[in-house]
C-alpha cells in the first residue's frame, strides 16, 4: 500500500545491474528480437530488497530539476484517455502541449520532441522469462536512457550537419516526461533517483540492440546504498515527472525504474498500469 502524505516512504524490491569484474572489460548489452546464435543478454539482474523509496507527496516543491535532475510539474491535457490511442493527436496536440510545459519551465529557447511510448500492462507482468511478443511493458531494470555520446550522437541524426555542429556547441539537455494515462496509479509506480546520490561508478554503459545493425548506448545502474530514491505516491494523470537523462553543462542523468508497490491483503486491486513518456532534447542560448 502506498504511503500517505508525511510517511518517510516504503521498502521495495528493485533490479540493478550486477556487480561483476566482467564489466570491467565486457560491455553488456540485450537484443530486442530473437537470435539463435548469441544469448539475449549479458547483463546479469541483481534484486536488492528492502531499498528505501521515499514518497515525495506533500514535498514534491522541494526537489528542483536543476539541484536533483527531476520535478514534478501540474500540467492538463486537452486529450481525453481515449485520444491517447490517436497517434496523430499524441503527436500534433500531447507532445505540443509538452513542449510549451517544458520551455516555460525550463526557460530552454527550443525544444525538440523525438520520442513517444506507451506503455500498457500486461495482466501477467512481470515475466518469468523474455517475452518478444509482448512490448512495451514497465521497466524492471535502473537505467538512464542514454549515455553522454550517445545523445551528441542523437544530436546529430535528428538535424541537418551544419544545424548539429551549431546545437552541440551550446548547452543542451535530453530528458524524459513521464505521467499515467490513468489514475491515481496505485501498482508499478515509477522511482527516480536524485542525480546528486548517483556515483559515476554506479554507471555501466550499455547497448540495447534493435537489430543487427541498429543499437542504441544508454547506462545500466549498479546498487550503491548511497543513493536517494524517490516515488510519488497515488500520482494523477495531471501530474508530470519530469527527469534529466543528460545535461552538456555536465550535470548527470536520473536512473529510474518501476516497482512493484507492497500490498495488504484488503487492498483493492490497481487497474494495470498506462503511461505515457516523452522523451526530449532542451537547447538553451
Amino acid at each position: 500500500m502506498s504511503p500517505t502524505e508525511g510517511e518517510p516512504g516504503i521498502k521495495a524490491s528493485i533490479r540493478f545491474l550486477r556487480n561483476d569484474n566482467l564489466y570491467d572489460t565486457v560491455k553488456t548489452y540485450n537484443l530486442e528480437f530473437r537470435s539463435d546464435e548469441i544469448p539475449n543478454s549479458n547483463a546479469v539482474p541483481d534484486r536488492i530488497d528492502n531499498v528505501l523509496v521515499k514518497n515525495i507527496r506533500g514535498h514534491e516543491q522541494e526537489f528542483t530539476f536543476d539541484q536533483n535532475g527531476f520535478a514534478v510539474l501540474e500540467m492538463q491535457t486537452s486529450l481525453s484517455y481515449d485520444d491517447f490511442a490517436d497517434n496523430s493527436k499524441i503527436q500534433h496536440v500531447y507532445c505540443q502541449e509538452v513542449a510549451a510545459c517544458l520551455l516555460k519551465y525550463t526557460g530552454a529557447a527550443t525544444v525538440q520532441v523525438f520520442d513517444v511510448q506507451i506503455r500498457r500492462r500486461h495482466p501477467d507482468f512481470p515475466f518469468p522469462e523474455v517475452n518478444f511478443d509482448i512490448t512495451n511493458q514497465p521497466a524492471l531494470q535502473a537505467h538512464i536512457d542514454a549515455s553522454p555520446e550517445a545523445v551528441t550522437g542523437l544530436i546529430r541524426s535528428l538535424n541537418e550537419p551544419e544545424k548539429a555542429d551549431q546545437l552541440i556547441k551550446g548547452r543542451f539537455i535530453y530528458l524524459n516526461v513521464w505521467k499515467p494515462l490513468k489514475g491515481p496509479v496505485r501498482e508499478w509506480p515509477l522511482a527516480v533517483c536524485d542525480a546528486s546520490s548517483v556515483d559515476p561508478s554506479d554507471l555501466r554503459k550499455h547497448d540495447t540492440v534493435f537489430d543487427p545493425s541498429t543499437a542504441r548506448e544508454n547506462l545500466m545502474v549498479h546498487f550503491n546504498a548511497n543513493q536517494r530514491w524517490h516515488y510519488l505516491s497515488e500520482q494523477l494523470p495531471s501530474e508530470l515527472w519530469v527527469f534529466r537523462q543528460w545535461d552538456s553543462s555536465g550535470k548527470p542523468g536520473v536512473p529510474h525504474v518501476s516497482f512493484e508497490l507492497p500490498r495488504q491483503a484488503n487492498d483493492p486491486p490497481g487497474e494495470p498500469r498506462e503511461s505515457i513518456e516523452v522523451r526530449a532534447l532542451l537547447f538553451f542560448d
